[in-house]
């Protein structure tokens, strides 16, 4: 392996040596494959002097003379004093007090030393020595300089008496510093400067380099350093050039496998072919070379080093107390001076945070918690992006000649509209010198679609340009062009700022200039990102002043249709289970009954029996009872039904003749005439024999065929034949069964069923009154059954182990319907509500949740005709009170409608399974009856009872109906006024409720919805946008994302309409929560950083606060540690101003947040103590929906440790909490916790109960995220 430069033994030898002598006595550098600054490779060891020829040289080759006047030209970079900052940082060289050196060898002090050991480095020295040189690089690239020739040679390693392997780096003499657009390129296209053993892709080719080549270039020392060899091993420079431009380099974990896997893919990616695959800044890089190397077990043949510092800053601050040996200053904290490496004695902790900032927080939390929070602020850091860059150019012929106010009107309405537009979009505005406007995307958050939003942006300024045209008096005209480049950001919590590379802003600048008035173009680098978004199409190419070569346009037309859709996870279908046949309960009366008459038909007599109910109460079922008795004692039984088939003809007279005597030759033996025979036979084959019949005689001829076919057959036996729906009969079956009533054939037993309330044909009256039929007929009334004998039904369905509560809700809603019951059962079964599972059945939803198989509505309307009518107006009454009214607001209703009681048809609705009334109150089986009657309503009766309910609850305040009812009922009545009264007097009542309060501000918002087009319009509009965003964030605290979702945007457009800044900022607070909620970070940051703006324009710092912490547990669901960090020490810091309330609770947030970013930063000990902080003030304030999740949290710590039974319990304490909050999120979030715990556990049952139960729990909250987690906790 090529040695790094060692000042070890022989370089402190050498240090008591100073003067000419000394400084002659450079150390050889020494390899058989390193470069030097040139595309050339060195063979063997020279002396500094002759080197320095060679690099003269090497820069020459193959350049014209123009091309080294240019170099040296750089002499900008040579004589100007570089900043102290720079020419400070102690591992660097090569940059002294007059700037960048071309010899690379600082002025002030030459290095010295020998080779260092060959061979390959241990992981930790090699990281060690990595993260030092990668301090160096960040530090200059934030001054805009670019090394451009790292190699192991340009890497000096001494041994300070506190510290081994002290980095430095050398050889600045090719450093590039960044230009803006304009500015001299020192490289031209297709000429190569540096070494290119260890050159990047883009520097091989002669392309344009920039801060990630220094990082490709430390990737391959990297890659030497631990594998001890190159990655691309040739002969040439040639070779080498093209091996890094076209060659992919073998993973490291193939050369040497006994590495660590992060660190070895870590490694990987810095050597990655395109820019923007690798790191994109040192920073970067450096974390991710720490990161992989500190969870890799030490292995006993790798020295660590002789004794640990912190590694450099990425943004080093020398501003300590200076060095008591040489005076030159030395960071804070520091343990020795990094120029003479002198002892300090005790360091002193460097403050990240004032003290005094949190002097109000000490009386909340402990002095000891707040140090540990403040020591937390990590130092401010500046990032390498790309940024997309809208440039906006307005002016025009008209605005010139216009009167200087209008012009300064216009002037000031452009303003203010460029400024609300790139805010709506999360931009930031700055105005230029020359009047127009820059616009960044992605510095105060960044995503995937900064152009898009650029784009869309200079779309909604153009608009509004386009539309103030019509009526403005200064004409305006505006152009506009999008750019995506590289920048510098700064973000902090309170500001973001830019320094843009290169061309980023002077590019579409000269763009916007360069097109017509109203064209919106975008670079070929933007079109790239808004390709799936905006339709575009080529224009001409550009030229523009100081860019080499023309540059690609688009046009901008129009954005595209938003084809992006989440995919739906598809539940699981339910499985088939096979329940056994149900019993016949509570029907004994009615056997016995028809078991009478059976005897009678067996003595040779005849015999009728008429069964007759209320639909749905067990006839059917008692008639297929009835069959398989009769059929086992030996009877020919003939079951047939008088409803019409699908040709339109009841099918009695048909059956019964194939059940009698089956064919034309079974007749025949029964000895039935010719004339009975051919008619009985065309009715068997559908056609009617009766024609040549006299018309008025056709239906006694049948009647007597039938007849004389079923006494010939009752003679080998009982003839029962068993006709449903007798309602239905059409005239010749209807007198083929008066004939029967009349006088029933011998020894058969004719059984027919049909409706209460349908005339029959031996009926001497109808309507709803009883059923009078003839002498020889026995009436049977099939009654509803009751509530415990469907329970019996169910129970005898789900034995052996039903659920009580499933068994309850059963027999609660089947309304004494024998067929319900069995339709219930079924429906909870193919819903999944009832699952079987280990031999057991169990209910997975609420009893109260159960509803009514689609079966149900004609059964009910069946009922609710049959009702009598002053009954059915006491249901009305009821169903427009809806659930859960007392019985004496009902009471109080009807008498003025007739003053009697109402008790009798309460009882009756009961009956009818209709109603219930239990507790003194009224309640439906199922809101589908409910829905069902009211909507059967007339309009104005409908308003007349809603307004007679309210005025009710209004002069009952004694019931305890809360006003919120009242108001309710107010608003269907159409009364708004009321309604918003009697609405904001509940919400005023009902602060501690956060269901309740959701409840009543939706009620809220209907009613000034309702009363946008009257003439408090713009009172109402502005109740509209407070009731919709508090809505909004109650919704988002439930979990209810969807909903929460659609309230939002309602309040945010009332704010925006009413130009309310303060709901606007609330508005979009509450947005940017729900899509943090919704796993939509990157869009969550833009909504909040709008709000905190926002916020801090109002001076509200109470709610800037809540913003900032609101954006510190983005950030950290991001995994941007340190930017959360930020922003909740920020927060902490705002609340300082607010009353003791909002203090506590923002601790109280600050510290849940604070410690999952502990957990996620691997210190679950430090996260503890944060959350059992949290846990401590949210029961000691009441928050229990933040003690639930703090629960998880610290479930989640002990899970980490390897406990998974107290990361269950507590878990589980975590969910039943979430349950009684109806946080609906938090309970998808334990459940998914839950499986894992249970499957870390061993507990496979419990853990695909857990997700099945949190794929069901988030699916009713709208959160994807959630649905897709739970989905793969099922896998």
């Amino acid at each position: 392996m090529p040695p790094l430069r060692d000042a070890g033994a022989a370089g402190r030898a050498a240090r008591s040596t100073r003067g000419a002598h000394a400084r002659r006595q450079v150390p050889s550098r020494i390899g058989s494959r390193r470069g030097r600054n040139g595309p050339r490779l060195p063979s063997r060891a020279r002396d500094a002097r002759r080197r320095r020829g060679d690099q003269d040289a090497a820069r020459a080759h193959g350049r014209r003379r123009r091309d080294r006047a240019a170099l040296l030209s750089r002499g900008a970079v040579g004589v100007a004093p570089a900043p102290p900052e720079l020419h400070r940082h102690s591992r660097l060289r090569g940059v002294g007090r007059h700037g960048v050196h071309g010899d690379g060898v600082s002025a002030r002090r030459q290095p010295r030393g020998r080779p260092a050991e060959a061979g390959r480095f241990p992981p930790p020295r090699a990281v060690h020595v990595a993260s030092q040189v990668l301090s160096v690089i960040e530090a200059a690239h934030r001054l805009g300089i670019v090394h451009r020739d790292l190699k192991p040679e340009n890497i000096m390693i001494e041994d300070l008496p506190t510290q081994r392997d002290f980095v430095k780096v050398l050889d600045f003499g090719i450093a590039k510093v960044l230009d803006p657009i304009g500015g001299a390129r020192l490289t031209q296209t297709g000429v190569v400067v540096g070494t290119p053993a260890y050159m990047a892709p883009e520097q091989a080719m002669g392309q344009r380099v920039d801060e990630r080549s220094d990082l490709y270039s430390i990737g391959v020392i990297c890659f030497e350093l631990l594998s001890g060899r190159l990655p691309f091993d040739a002969d040439t420079p040639a070779a080498f050039l093209a091996a890094h431009a076209y060659q992919e380099p073998p993973p490291l974990i193939t050369v040497r496998p006994d590495l660590p896997p992060k660190l070895a893919a870590a490694v990987d990616r810095a050597l990655a072919k395109s820019p923007r695959d690798r790191y994109q800044t040192a920073a970067e890089m450096q974390r991710a070379l720490e990161d992989a190397i500190a969870g890799a077990p030490a292995t006993a043949t790798a020295p660590l080093p002789t004794a640990t510092a912190a590694l450099a800053p990425a943004a080093p601050r020398l501003t300590g107390s200076p060095c008591s040996r040489c005076g030159e200053p030395m960071p804070p904290g520091a343990k020795f001076c990094p120029e003479c490496g002198a002892t300090t004695g005790r360091a002193t902790r460097a403050p990240t945070a004032d003290d005094a900032r949190f002097a109000e927080l000490r009386r909340v939390l402990p002095s000891t918690l707040i140090d540990e929070i403040v020591q937390m602020a990590p130092a401010e850091r500046t990032e390498r992006r790309d940024i997309a860059v809208l440039s906006i150019e307005a002016g025009g012929p008209a605005l010139y000649d216009a009167d200087p106010a209008d012009a300064e009107r216009t002037g000031a309405d452009l303003d203010r509209a460029v400024r609300d537009a790139a805010g709506r979009r999360g931009g930031l505005v700055a105005q230029r010198q020359d009047g127009g406007y820059t616009v960044a995307f992605g510095v105060r958050t960044t995503g995937g679609d900064d152009a898009e939003r650029a784009v869309l942006t200079a779309f909604d300024i153009r608009d509004w340009v386009a539309d103030g045209n019509r009526t403005r008096h200064a004409r305006l005209e505006v152009s506009a062009a999008v750019h995506v480049g590289p920048a510098r950001v700064t973000a902090g919590p309170g500001a973001a700022s830019y320094t843009a590379i290169g061309d980023t802003v002077a590019l579409p600048a000269a763009l916007a200039r360069a097109v017509e008035p109203g064209a919106v173009v975008v670079s070929d680098a933007a079109r790239d990102l808004v390709r799936g978004a905006i339709r575009t199409h080529a224009r001409a190419a550009v030229r523009v002043r100081g860019h080499a070569g023309a540059v690609g346009v688009h046009e901008a037309i129009e954005p595209l249709a938003d084809a992006d859709r989440a995919p739906a996870v598809d539940a699981d279908a339910a499985g088939f289970v096979a329940l056994p046949d149900p019993p016949l309960v509570g029907r004994r009366d009615l056997i016995a009954a028809v078991g009478a008459r059976a005897r009678d038909a067996a003595a040779g007599a005849g015999a009728f029996v008429h069964l007759t109910g209320e639909p749905g109460c067990g006839k059917t079922r008692a008639l297929t009872e009835l069959a398989a008795q009769l059929a086992r004692a030996g009877a020919c039984v003939v079951r047939t039904t008088a409803r019409p088939g699908a040709d339109g003809r009841a099918r009695v007279v048909a059956d019964v003749v194939a059940g009698v005597g089956g064919t034309e030759g079974g007749l025949r033996a029964l000895g039935v005439d010719a004339g009975a025979l051919r008619i009985l036979t065309a009715c068997v084959r559908g056609i009617d024999a009766t024609e040549p019949i006299p018309a008025g005689d056709r239906a006694g001829a049948l009647a007597a065929a039938v007849r004389d076919a079923i006494e010939r057959r009752a003679r080998h036996g009982v003839v029962a034949v068993l006709v449903d729906d007798a309602h239905w009969a059409d005239p010749p079956v209807a007198h083929l069964l008066a004939a029967w009533a009349a006088d029933p054939p011998a020894g058969a037993l004719i059984v027919t069923a049909a409706r209460d309330g349908h005339a029959l044909p031996w009926s001497n009256e109808g309507g709803h009154g009883t059923v009078v039929a003839p002498a020889g007929v026995a009436i049977v009334r099939v009654e509803p059954l009751t509530p415990d004998e469907i329970a019996a039904i169910a129970s005898h369905l789900l034995a052996p182990n039903a659920p009580p509560a499933a068994v309850r809700a059963v027999a609660e809603r089947a309304g004494g319907s024998p067929r319900m019951a069995i339709d219930l059962v079924h429906r909870l079964i193919e819903t999944g509500a009832l699952r079987a599972r280990d031999g057991r059945w169990h209910l997975t939803v609420a009893p109260e949740t159960i509803s009514l198989p689609d079966t149900a509505a004609a059964l009910f309307a069946a009922r609710i005709d049959a009702l009598p009518a002053y009954t059915r107006d006491v249901l009305a009454c009821a169903a427009v009170c809806g659930d859960d009214m007392p019985v004496a607001i009902v009471t109080a209703v009807m008498a003025g409608v007739r003053d009697i009681p109402i008790d009798r048809d309460l009882a009756l609705l009961r009956t009818r399974g209709l109603l219930h009334d239990a507790g003194g109150r009224v309640r439906f089986p199922d809101g589908r009856i409910r829905d069902l009657v009211y909507e059967r309503l007339p309009d104005g009766t409908r308003r007349a009872l809603h307004r007679a309910i309210a005025r009710a609850i209004d002069a009952s305040r004694d019931t305890g109906v809360p006003p919120e009812v009242a108001a309710s009922h107010y608003a269907k009545a159409g009364d708004d006024d009321l309604a918003v009264q009697r609405y904001i007097e509940a919400r005023d009542a009902a602060a501690s409720a956060p269901a309740r309060r959701a409840a009543i501000l939706r009620g809220l918002a209907d009613a000034a919805r309702a009363g946008l087009s009257g003439p408090s319009a713009l009172a109402r509009n502005r109740t509209l946008a407070e009731a919709s965003i508090e809505l909004g964030e109650l919704l988002v605290d439930a979990g209810d994302l969807d909903a929460a979702a659609r309230a939002l945007a309602e309040g945010l457009a009332c704010a925006q309409m009413d130009d309310a800044p303060d709901l606007i900022a609330r508005a979009k607070r509450g947005r940017g929560r729900a899509r943090v909620a919704a796993g939509k970070v990157d869009e969550a940051l833009r909504d909040l950083q709008s709000a905190a703006q926002l916020a801090s324009g109002l001076r509200d710092r109470s709610l800037a606060a809540d913003i900032h912490i609101d954006l510190g547990e983005a950030h950290e669901r991001r995994g941007a540690l340190d930017e959360a960090t930020r922003h909740l020490l920020h927060a902490l810091e705002l609340a300082q101003t607010g009353d003791a309330a909002a203090l506590r609770r923002a601790a109280l947030r600050a510290l849940a947040a604070l410690g999952r970013v502990r957990l996620r930063s691997g210190d679950p000990a430090g996260s503890e103590r944060f959350l059992l902080r949290a846990l401590e003030l949210a029961q000691a304030d009441g928050e229990h929906a933040i003690a639930a999740r703090v629960l998880g949290n610290l479930a989640a710590v002990h899970h980490a440790r390897g406990d998974a039974r107290t990361a269950r319990a507590l878990a589980e304490r975590s969910l039943a909490m979430a349950r009684d909050c109806g946080d609906r999120i938090g309970v998808a979030r334990q459940h998914v916790n839950l499986a894992s715990v249970c499957a870390a556990l061993g507990d496979a049952a419990a853990a695909r109960q857990h997700a099945e139960d949190a794929y069901a729990a988030a699916r009713a909250a709208g959160w994807r995220e959630g649905m897709a987690a739970a989905a793969a906790a099922r896998r």
